[in-house]
């Protein structure tokens, strides 16, 4: 068959195939590689075909490539030297593509009992990605100032372009833009976290990526954070304190210190403070600065107090003798260093307590008492307190008081020869001096204890006791006591001392023997309580629990 014959077959059967039902499919190829374009879903079992004919179209022309007539194989001239035609299944492979062997292909099966098959296969030709590549009309950038214009070139056909911020792909915004078809990205207003790494990647059927870019992109200062080594507390003059300065700023910032919103020659993120006068105190502030951004940005303000501890603290008080009734009291409390926050004053222990006699001053440093009385006697103590340390002074109150309720005490009768001890009891400070009338004549005796080794008759009488405080100048008799010296054997033995314990002894062996009696009666009565609560009750038996009961009644009682 000659070409103008095989040319006329091509269009024959590509006219019949384009006007029955097609089955159409796309095939993907890369240049340079080769693409098999196969009969889809074909009969099964398939039958033999008589005739088989592949054309496309190029620039709206019908171009002949393959053909089986005759039992004879025929390619088109493009074809020619580089496309194989399967007689047994239909299917044609085209090698060394080109971008032009892209388009549709049509093809047409005539079987032996004369049914045909017609299919289309769209093939398209793809040059490979490569050469993808990143730039950027700036690569340092200030925040929220600039904005960023990327570019992502790539060489191949059909490309599509996406971009991407790590793993995130990046999508058109407020501030985000793509144009170009997505090969330009542009970011205003840039901000840290567009700084990537950013990446291009583009595709066709074949996907390939640029390599990662990272923008500079200054920020800051900001977050600007203080800390103090030791830890912010109450602090003590003499101390050594470190300030930390730090700042979220990019590049780093620089730093500078403030005291009372006074600019101190110190810079760096570090300040010292070394054994620290009290007036050091005050409220200290970082400074940063961004020389890429031109920003500065401050700290919240730190305050330092550096106390004094107090010490030396005592109380002054009255010089003279205090007379109850008569006398007022001024204590004052004092210390010779440290700052004061607050002053507690107590009494024998226990929180003093304003009264009608007792003044606490409003700045608590002084008690006025006025007029002291007995109650105002005792241990009187003042607690500085600042936040560093706490100091304690102790003042001694005496108030001199009485004599009152002068009385002796002793026996009121004994047989001669015995020994006696007569007490003068007697309420005063400071301790009395005293005197002992016997029968209104003045005894030797100036104590508070009148002893008589050995008894006469002669002793017999009235004793009284006078009592004399130098301090008040006060004095009190007390009233008569009356002694009587009787006979030998007149009076009743007391008791010794084994025979007191004898009883204390036989009184306690009772105790527990009524307690062991008791529980022995509780236990019987319980049992027959038992016996007489039962349902079944004789006459015999209602007596006999009536009985009981009284029985042990008495024995509680």
């Amino acid at each position: 068959m000659d070409l103008k014959n095989l040319h006329f077959v091509f269009v024959l059967f590509s006219t019949i195939g384009c006007c029955v039902g097609q089955q159409t499919t796309l095939v993907n190829g890369i240049v340079g590689g080769n693409a098999t374009l196969s009969i889809i879903n074909p009969p099964s079992p398939l039958p033999s075909f008589a005739t088989a004919v592949w054309v496309t179209s190029q620039s709206g022309q019908r171009v002949p490539v393959a053909s089986y007539v005759n039992q004879h194989v025929k390619f088109g001239p493009i074809y020619d030297g580089r496309a194989t035609l399967d007689i047994t299944t239909g299917s044609l492979q085209i090698n060394k593509l080109t971008l032009t062997d892209s388009g549709p292909y049509d093809v047409t099966l005539i079987f032996s009992d004369g049914t045909m098959l017609p299919q289309q296969r769209v093939l398209k030709v793809y040059e490979p990605v490569t050469a993808v590549s990143v730039t950027a009309n700036v690569t340092s950038a200030v925040e929220f100032n600039d904005t960023v214009s990327l570019t992502c070139t790539a060489q191949g056909s059909d490309l599509f372009f996406q971009w991407f911020n790590g793993s995130s792909q990046i999508m058109p915004s407020d501030r985000v833009s793509l144009t170009n078809g997505n090969s330009t990205l542009a970011i205003s207003s840039i901000r840290r976290y567009d700084r990537g790494p950013l990446k291009c990647t583009v595709q066709n059927v074949f996907t390939s990526q640029s390599a990662n870019l990272t923008l500079d992109v200054s920020f800051g200062p900001e977050n600007i954070l203080v800390t103090a080594t030791p830890q912010l507390k109450p602090l003590t003059s003499g101390s050594n304190v470190t300030l930390n300065c730090s700042a979220q700023s990019s590049p780093a910032a620089l730093f500078s210190w403030a005291v009372n919103g006074n600019v101190l020659k110190d810079v760096g993120p570090v300040y010292k403070l070394d054994n620290v006068a009290v007036d050091k105190s005050g409220n200290y502030t970082c400074w940063a600065y961004n020389g890429k951004t031109q920003r500065y940005a401050a700290s919240q303000s730190v305050q330092l107090t550096f106390h004094e501890k107090v010490s030396n603290t005592k109380i002054v008080g009255p010089s003279t003798p205090l007379i109850a009734g008569n006398s007022s009291a001024n204590l004052t409390c004092q210390t010779t260093s440290g700052s004061l926050n607050t002053m507690e004053w107590q009494k024998d222990g226990r929180p003093l307590v304003p009264s009608s006699s007792v003044t606490i001053s409003a700045d608590k440093t002084s008690v006025f008492i006025s007029p002291v009385q007995r109650k105002d006697h005792g241990e009187y103590q003042c607690k500085v307190t600042n936040p560093v340390s706490t100091d304690t002074a102790i003042y001694r109150l005496n108030v001199t008081y009485g004599p009152e309720k002068a009385h002796v005490d002793g026996l009121e009768a004994v047989e001669v020869g015995n020994l006696v001890h007569l007490d003068c009891v007697v309420e005063a400070a400071p301790a009395c001096n005293f005197t002992w009338k016997l029968n209104d004549t003045v005894k030797a005796v100036t104590t508070s204890k009148y002893i008589i080794e050995s008894t006469a008759y002669s002793d017999t009488g009235s004793y009284t006791c006078k009592a004399w405080n130098v301090v008040t100048g006060m004095t009190a008799w007390s009233q008569p006591h009356t002694l009587t010296v009787n006979e030998k054997g007149t009076l009743p033995e007391p008791l010794s001392g084994g025979a007191v314990a004898g009883i204390i002894i036989g009184v306690l062996v009772a105790v527990i023997l009524i307690a062991i009696i008791a529980k022995s009666l509780m236990k019987r009565r319980n049992s027959h309580l038992d016996l007489c609560a039962g349902s079944s009750k004789t006459i015999e038996r209602s007596v006999f629990c009536l009985r009981l009961s009284l029985i042990y009644i008495v024995a509680c009682l």
